[in-house]
């Protein structure tokens, strides 16, 4: 649980860092490799070896080497990816230690607590209105996600979950372009539409491997 919480609290951190640096569709393709990565690491056959080529593929496309890149935006993406690995390993492991939602309740108040050095000396520069926009990506972003991804890991298998990550990014890019006026180019939706179908691969191989 502490992994977990520990997870959780970096991956939060690096995801909103990366989020004010990129675009929402990039932040989200980069944070998209955790679960990628775990999906490849365990497959074990040859195939596989094709497939993180395609992925980085992906990311060099993404990330737009040679012209205006961010990198600590990449750097921070690439963390919460880190992140969201450690994550999903330790959710299923936590998800079949407990019956219910202690696991997670137990987890999330690490994670708090771990942020506490940051969100204290924060609070009062936060204006009143920006609250409430405070309170809501709280249980929205935190509490709900959570508790749907936990419950998730506990009630499917590891290939459906992993494969619905895979859609993170292109919810992400969709309501970066609708609700933020985000634009994204042709070699960046490229290489968004490689990693998410190298990740969804690598994820069904291992499942079905694993059998």
């Amino acid at each position: 649980m502490a992994v977990y919480g520990a997870s959780m609290a970096v991956m939060n951190v690096a995801y909103y860092c990366a989020l004010g640096r990129l675009p929402l569709g990039v932040a989200a393709t980069l944070l998209f490799l955790g679960p990628f990565v775990v999906a490849v690491a365990s497959a074990r056959a040859w195939r596989e070896a094709l497939l993180p080529a395609v992925g980085l593929a992906g990311v060099v496309l993404v990330t737009g080497p040679g012209g205006t890149v961010e990198w600590a935006g990449i750097a921070f993406g690439l963390l919460s990816a880190l992140a969201l690995a450690c994550y999903t390993v330790f959710a299923q492991r936590v998800g079949r230690a407990s019956n219910g939602l202690e696991g997670l309740t137990l987890s999330v108040c690490i994670s708090a607590t771990l942020l506490l050095p940051f969100s204290v000396p924060a609070a009062p520069g936060v204006n009143g209105s920006d609250w409430g926009m405070v309170a809501v990506s709280g249980a929205v972003g935190v509490a709900l996600a959570f508790t749907l991804d936990f419950q998730a890991v506990k009630m499917a298998t590891a290939r459906v979950v992993a494969t619905l990550f895979s859609l993170d990014p292109v919810m992400g890019a969709l309501v970066g372009a609708l609700a933020l006026a985000e634009s994204l180019s042709a070699p960046v939706i490229v290489g968004m539409g490689l990693i998410v179908s190298a990740g969804a691969s690598a994820t069904w191989r291992a499942e079905s491997l694993q059998r």
